[in-house]
């Protein structure tokens, strides 16, 4: 919550949920102009919404006794918004490194989470907000998002979410038994 509450003035959970909602809701739609706003408002005291998110992302597993897990959803819905049908701000996200707490949560086990007390499920809905993030991110086929996707590629641990993914997948295979 640090980040938040330097940059924003915001000093308890409950305020940073109502903006990142407030954020979410702000960007919702395909290339809302919205959307811009989030990186950039015009007048005098811009601040750089997209990446006061990616630093709370960041030092929300720095800090896991601060941060609920809710906040850390949320975040990622807000990121979701804010990049959809948007190739300039999934460029900003990339450059903001992105790919940092997602390989974080990719590399992270129930058994091993430190401080933080946190179930399978709840890794779970981390890691799917993270790849569904991820999916947004690369979801255009222009020339430039194919180059992004190049960079995303290179700063992702690409194993770690490829273990993942046939975890859960076995995971559910189990479950269905």
């Amino acid at each position: 919550l640090d980040t938040v509450q330097d940059i924003v003035g915001i000093r308890d959970e409950k305020g940073v949920k109502f903006v990142l909602k407030f954020l979410h809701r702000l960007c919702a739609g395909d290339k809302n102009p919205a959307q811009a706003l989030i990186r950039d408002q015009p007048g005098f005291a811009s601040i750089d919404f997209a990446n006061v998110i990616i630093q709370f992302l960041m030092s929300a597993y720095k800090n896991t006794d601060d941060v609920s897990l809710e906040l850390v959803s949320h975040a990622f819905r807000t990121l979701r918004n804010f990049m959809q049908g948007n190739v300039v701000n999934q460029r900003a996200v990339v450059e903001r490194k992105f790919t940092d707490p997602v390989n974080y949560i990719f590399g992270m086990e129930v058994k091993a989470t430190g401080g933080l007390s946190i179930s399978e499920r709840q890794l779970f809905q981390l890691k799917t907000g993270a790849v569904t993030s991820l999916l947004v991110l690369l979801e255009s086929t222009s020339e430039d998002n194919r180059k992004l996707a190049d960079q995303v590629y290179i700063e992702l641990h690409i194993k770690q979410i490829h273990y993942n993914i046939n975890y859960y997948y076995e995971l559910s295979r189990m479950e269905q038994d």
